[in-house]
């Protein structure tokens, strides 16, 4: 594990004041961590790049330069090409003998590298096919600067500390979720590489972008019987485990277990490969609210754990917290739930738990969240009108609920909103405002239109939205764990991004995933006697979000207020007053619940305050 800053010039050397500030960089790299770090620093093509690279004691492995052909390889994350873990040296020796694509495309796991290339003056930024571990880059007047973490850059001053408004603007209105997909960073002109691939920045500082893997949109569904899917899914679940096991089998590793199917398979399969119980980690709430899975914990813990720790999450963790939280955090975290990673990660640490195996990536490729439902039926809405009523009635019999009613007009909306029936498997790009006109007038301005980016999979809407959710919609969960993993020195190993799993899962055909308006639908057969039937015979999904609601109503409530009542926190522009103040009035009134509203207001100022404020001081 490790972080990496790059200035290139290709027109002159790296001047004596880059250096300077790569050493305040460096610092605030040390500062994220309490573990002890080392700094590797070289002077590459001829003096024209500079690269630093913090890492992790006895990680010395990261880091490659050949003297003979002075090829320089400095590496971040865990590599995968079968059960082996790449070094620095690897890659660069699986570069040269298969070229950037084809070395990228081989291999597994949460990775980013940097390839410093001799032969025609280049530098080469590689990140993983889902994007696990994120990259940044910024062209400016000087130079080509890029490092593991935009804060790193900003406290340097080698790039000035300016908030990107149309960033600010889609996080502070949409429930964070119009901020996906996007290349852009929460600072001005600072950009994040895509998932899936390389950057060049070749000798006339011209940068490109190469994408070098995604699945074959014109790949068939399988067409054999289902006692070879069912057999062949096992296979795949089980040597996928078998793989990760021998990886980690040496290290003191846990599971992130929640009351889910994906957590509860991994630990399942984790069990049966090592032929013992496995140490586990969770998190509740000491309220109890309606996505309270301690029950369905409790079942895998039965089954399958030697020592479980359950960490009770509280508000006053948050208060103890959030003073010096942003002066790590170099991006807004997205939800609560990334904050109660930020406690597991932690607490993980002090149990003995290193490496976290999670089941992350399950849900995307089994169909394992609502909107599924809803792209599946837009599909047979298309395609089979007859299949659709089946499955609408379905979908509407098995989760409809008081608070969240399903019925045909539901997903009638969201047809209209969401799917461009005149070109199969193309989705329209909507707004995605949580609260009209929230923002103040000139932060509307300068968002345009709040659509995301979209993935298109011609004449298929299920196969468009999982890889949306894989490419897309995860990047902001894992810019968030990347810093987690980097404070507390955890490895999370996610087995559902393996790409033999991927492959396996985009050609399994739909009905194996939704069949009569149940999820995972294949899973939960082939899962019979490793995941518990108590979870596998739950069809409703709860969800893992804290009581943020009531926090902010209780003990929270004085720290929300001063902050969100602030001078400095209406004099920003950022959000209309009139609106927002109302609207935070009526949630403490128990009124209305604007929770993420009211917590996403809350991270941009403490974050705005920590990174845009200080440097006017």
């Amino acid at each position: 594990m490790s972080r990496i800053i790059i200035a290139y010039n290709p027109a002159r050397k790296i001047s004596n004041d880059i250096i300077d500030r790569f050493s305040i960089a460096e610092s605030f790299i040390q500062s994220q961590t309490a573990q002890e770090t080392k700094i590797h620093r070289s002077f590459l093509l001829n003096g024209n790049a500079f690269i630093s690279v913090v890492f992790k004691k006895n990680q010395e492995d990261q880091i490659f330069i050949d003297s003979k052909t002075g090829l320089a390889v400095f590496l971040d994350g865990s590599p995968l090409v079968g059960v082996r873990t790449m070094s620095a040296k690897n890659i660069g020796e699986k570069y040269l003998k298969a070229g950037p694509e084809k070395m990228a495309s081989s291999i597994d796991g949460s990775w980013s590298a940097v390839i410093v290339e001799p032969k025609n003056n280049s530098i080469l930024i590689f990140r993983d096919r889902f994007g696990r571990v994120p990259f940044y880059f910024s062209k400016n007047t000087d130079c080509f600067l890029a490092s593991s973490s935009p804060g790193s850059l900003v406290k340097s001053r080698l790039m000035p500390a300016k908030y990107n408004a149309n960033m600010i603007a889609r996080y502070a209105s949409s429930n964070y979720m119009a901020t996906f997909g996007l290349k852009e960073s929460f600072f001005k002109n600072i950009f994040l590489i895509d998932p899936a691939t390389f950057l060049s920045c070749d000798s006339n500082g011209l940068i490109t972008q190469i994408q070098y893997w995604r699945p074959d949109a014109e790949a068939n569904y399988f067409d054999v019987s289902e006692t070879l899917i069912e057999e062949n899914f096992y296979n795949c679940l089980s040597d996928m485990i078998k793989k990760y096991f021998v990886v980690n089998k040496s290290k003191n590793f846990g599971v992130t277990l929640s009351g889910g199917m994906d957590s509860g398979a991994i630990i399942g399969l984790l069990h049966r490969e090592s032929k013992k119980r496995v140490k586990a980690i969770s998190m509740t709430y000491s309220e109890k609210t309606s996505f309270d899975e301690t029950d369905l914990i409790n079942y895998s813990v039965r089954d399958h754990v030697s020592e479980w720790t359950d960490i009770k999450v509280e508000e006053k963790f948050l208060l103890d917290d959030f003073p010096d939280l942003y002066s790590r955090f170099d991006i807004p975290l997205c939800t609560v739930t990334a904050y109660c990673h930020e406690i597991l990660f932690r607490k993980a640490v002090e149990f003995d738990m290193p490496v976290l195996f999670s089941g992350a990536g399950g849900d995307a490729l089994q169909a394992g969240t609502y909107p599924f439902y809803l792209y599946h039926l837009a599909d047979l809405k298309f395609s089979d009108p007859k299949k659709y009523e089946h499955e609408l009635a379905s979908w509407i019999k098995n989760h409809s609920t008081e608070i969240y009613p399903k019925n045909k007009n539901t997903a009638e909306i969201f047809f209209s909103n969401r799917i461009d029936f005149t070109q199969n498997g193309k989705f329209k790009s909507s707004p995605m405002l949580l609260v009209k006109d929230i923002l103040d007038n000139e932060f509307q301005n300068s968002v345009g239109s709040l659509g995301q980016p979209l993935v298109d999979i011609p004449g298929d809407y299920l196969r468009s939205y999982t890889m949306q959710e894989l490419w897309y919609d995860s990047n902001a969960a894992f810019e968030s764990e990347d810093v987690m993993c980097w404070s507390w020195g955890v490895n999370v190993v996610s087995p559902f991004f393996d790409q033999k799993v991927v492959n396996f899962a985009w050609r399994l055909p739909p009905h194996y995933k939704i069949k009569n308006g149940i999820n995972k639908a294949l899973a939960r057969k082939v899962l019979r006697g490793i995941v518990p039937n108590e979870i596998l015979n739950t069809v409703a999904k709860k969800g893992f979000n804290a009581p943020f609601d009531i926090w902010a109503r209780s003990s929270l409530k004085e720290f929300v207020m001063d902050n969100l009542k602030s001078e400095k926190f209406k004099s920003r522009g950022i959000y209309n007053q009139n609106i927002f103040q109302k609207c935070l009035n009526d949630h403490m009134d128990n009124k209305v619940n604007h929770m993420m509203l009211i917590w996403q207001a809350l991270n941009l100022e403490l974050w705005m305050r920590n990174w845009i404020d200080t440097d006017k001081k």
